[in-house]
């Protein structure tokens, strides 16, 4: 099924926004959101600091404010998040924010989410990808994944030893 140029794009835009409405902050599950195009992909991703730094507030000490900014500077990246395709490359800078390590007030419950803009030669032979939040922190144990594409809407729910995301058919 290939859906019109108009329908995908209000798919990419409610993949890509869906991290702010992805379900309970729960420890250990992070949320995923990709939005494939022909030729373009956006992904949306949203973890509890808990599960990437141990803690849940801001960083009180200078080994915790250095592990804190070294954690935000590897998620300008895409890599901690998926093992994607050389042929992908960044067309935008990654928006990456954490309200409670980057100094700003913020409720008792603290995530970070980044949003990448990647364009890719061809998206359409893809059948999985590698999800690999599950290398960058060990308290995570469940990706919850959300797939918007030419061919509808999927979703998924992936664990350490499940890590491979389903694409298409």
């Amino acid at each position: 099924m290939h859906l019109p140029l108009q329908q995908l794009t209000g798919l990419l835009a409610i993949a890509t926004s869906a991290c702010a409405l992805a379900g309970p902050h729960e420890h250990g599950v992070a949320h995923l959101n990709l939005a494939i195009e022909a030729q373009s992909l956006e992904i949306a991703v949203k973890v509890p600091l808990e599960s990437l730094l141990g803690y849940e507030r801001a960083p009180r000490s200078d080994a915790e404010k250095r592990e804190a900014a070294a954690l935000l500077e590897r998620f300008k990246k895409t890599q901690p998040v998926l093992a994607l395709p050389a042929h992908c490359k960044e067309v935008a800078p990654a928006q990456v924010k954490a309200p409670l390590i980057e100094g700003q007030a913020g409720s008792a419950h603290g995530d970070l989410e980044a949003v990448y803009k990647l364009q890719c030669t061809q998206t359409s032979d893809w059948r999985e990808i590698d999800v690999t939040l599950f290398d960058v922190a060990r308290r995570i144990s469940r990706v919850k994944a959300q797939i918007a594409g030419p061919q509808g809407q999927t979703q998924s729910v992936l664990r350490r030893n499940k890590r491979q995301l389903k694409i298409g058919r």
